[in-house]
């Protein structure tokens, strides 16, 4: 009742609320506890080194080394012990403390050789530690675990507890639980994950429990005079209460982005920020929500993303007649929808697609394919968002099948074709251009493969979403090669690049298929018909049986955001040589 109250005054009357007090930010305590050999430590690059005593004070921005037959022990505030093993190097990038909310930022980044960290199970603070090597950054929860950095390689073992990895090179990211161990490649877009005994493990975990959510703000068309937070508090409340999560309410969100001057994107609504955030605070999913009026009803809707993949898990909304604090009595039946939806959301993750790659990727035809489960999903758009020929949108079925992970490169046409017709030269490893349907369906056909229908292509490139890309409602040119000056959605405008860039250079979908947006268009095997998804069949559909123009998918370098949708269709005559239209292939598995 009292929050219904407070609503009512903060968003009927638009009570201006004063600047809220600063956050104390403290520097985390760091002691020594015990050293053996010979340790040194500097507070910054231009320092000269000393030697490690009792009296050493560890700050941010301090160097910490030891030599061959070294060893350093650390106590850090709350409860975490560290160990910097022997010829060893590490650099304590971020010790802060929140006075007011008793959040703890620890960011350390190893150079070389090992350290050990362990972490309490169960302490008053809110523990935010990550490790950060050349190849990756670990977020810990509540783990006891050992990194490894040594001949360029990272190896993680987790002997407690859990810990997020995120490659840089890739931006693919995985979860890494008591008793596995990780060993990451220069050079490799893959994670390799194993039983602590040697075998290959699997990495899925679908589960709720011990997981940690982060409350962003809500936001509202009327601006900054209104103050929502209370009602981000009470869906932060209820989450709580809901579930067995660790959930970060929105002070704790902000204490811990504003010492690493990161405040203004809780301001930024894109995709791309929202994924910042959850790389920053490595939690596992994100709530967002937002307020708006339509005559005399507010509509409250409020979204739920997985952090780990990017992606929108479930959308609800409600709405009410003038009275907005009446929203606080929709709140608990809009949380326990998103969590339901967390718990049964098992679409198809990398590990479950990568568990079933792996048993067959090692015999030679499904080298570089990515396994596609049989499933039913939406093809096509809805009335608003989509042009007439995704029109209607229809539920289609299709079954099993690979596809290549990467479109064909230039380099493997050549070897297979014995020519290259791509307009752009040299970059062996870009996409393929140029080529004719027939000549891409001959290449398909010579490796024993074939080219997608178009039914194929779609449910491989939504892996598992229905928003406009697979990368959500927004996309920019950090996502996907294409014209960066026409972004969709609320992408911000990016650089122009004017060609093919080689396969893989952006992020993957969550079926880890790479450039399934943007770089070069995809011929598929359908011919085209403005009005076939009127009469498609609902189980594997082939498309029309003639025509004149062939489908081809996905958008390219040269054009806007728009075009790279997962539903957008266009076509092409089938012998057209065009250096925006490239290829993949799929294969059917057979036992």
């Amino acid at each position: 009742m009292l929050l219904r109250l407070m609503l009512s005054f903060f968003i009927l009357f638009i009570f201006i609320t004063p600047a809220q007090a600063e956050d104390r930010i403290l520097p985390q305590k760091v002691s020594l506890l015990n050293f053996s050999g010979t340790a040194q430590y500097r507070n910054a690059d231009t320092l000269p080194w000393i030697s490690v005593n009792r009296k050493t004070q560890f700050v941010t921005g301090g160097i910490l080394r030891t030599k061959e037959g070294g060893r350093v022990e650390l106590g850090m505030e709350p409860a975490v012990i560290g160990v910097l093993g022997n010829n060893s190097s590490m650099k304590f990038d971020k010790l802060h403390i929140s006075a007011t909310n008793n959040n703890v930022l620890t960011k350390l980044m190893l150079y070389r050789g090992s350290f050990w960290a362990e972490m309490p199970s169960y302490v008053a603070n809110n523990l935010f530690y990550s490790i950060e090597t050349s190849l990756s950054t670990l977020y810990l929860r509540k783990a006891t675990v050992k990194v490894t950095v040594q001949k360029g390689e990272t190896q993680v073992e987790v002997y407690k507890g859990a810990v997020k990895i995120r490659q840089k090179s890739s931006g693919k990211e995985v979860i890494l639980y008591q008793n596995k161990r990780a060993t990451i490649v220069p050079g490799s877009n893959t994670v390799s994950v194993f039983d602590m005994g040697g075998a290959k493990a699997d990495t899925t975990d679908n589960q709720l429990s011990g997981m940690s959510v982060a409350m962003l703000s809500i936001s509202s068309p009327k601006g900054p005079k209104q103050d929502l937070e209370p009602l981000s508090d009470f869906v932060a409340q209820e989450i709580e209460s809901q579930s067995e999560v660790r959930v970060l309410f929105l002070e704790d969100v902000r204490s811990i982005l504003r010492p690493a001057g990161l405040s203004h994107i809780l301001r930024c609504p894109t995709d791309s920020c929202i994924a910042e955030i959850g790389n920053y605070l490595g939690v596992d999913l994100l709530v967002i929500g937002k307020l708006g009026q339509l005559g005399t009803k507010y509509i409250f809707n409020l979204k739920l993303v997985d952090a780990l993949r990017d992606r929108t898990i479930k959308r609800v909304s409600t709405a009410v007649e003038q009275d907005v604090s009446t929203i606080t009595d929709e709140i608990p039946t809009m949380v326990n929808q998103l969590i339901t939806a967390r718990k049964k959301t098992r679409t198809r993750s990398f590990a479950e697609v990568q568990r079933i790659t792996d048993s067959i990727a090692n015999l030679g035809p499904y080298k570089n394919m990515v396994w596609i489960f049989p499933d039913t999903f939406a093809m096509g758009s809805h009335k608003p968002e989509g042009d007439k020929d995704e029109l209607p949108l229809h539920k289609v079925t299709v079954k099993g099948f690979f596809i290549d992970k990467y479109e064909v490169t230039r380099q493997e046409f050549k070897n297979v074709m014995d020519f290259n017709p791509s307009k752009f030269k040299g970059c062996q490893t870009c996409p393929v251009e140029n080529v004719t349907w027939f000549e891409a369906r001959d290449y398909c056909q010579k490796v024993g493969k074939r080219l997608p229908t178009e039914a194929e292509w779609e449910y491989a490139c939504r892996s598992g979403t229905n928003t406009v890309f697979n990368y959500g409602n927004s996309l920019s040119s950090d996502q996907a090669n294409f014209d960066g000056r026409k972004p969709f959605g609320e992408g911000l405008q990016g650089v122009v690049r004017n060609k093919p860039l080689p396969v893989g250079s952006f992020k993957p979908n969550d079926w880890q298929l790479f450039d399934m947006h943007g770089n070069v268009w995809e011929w598929c095997s359908d011919w085209y018909s403005p009005t076939y998804y009127g009469k498609s069949k609902k189980s594997n559909p082939q498309g029309p049986k003639q025509g004149k123009f062939k489908v081809v998918r996905g958008g390219s370098w040269k054009g806007d955001a728009a075009s790279l949708r997962s539903a957008n269709r266009i076509s092409y005559n089938p012998q057209i040589k065009l250096n925006t239209v490239g290829f993949r292939c799929v294969k059917d598995y057979s036992k």
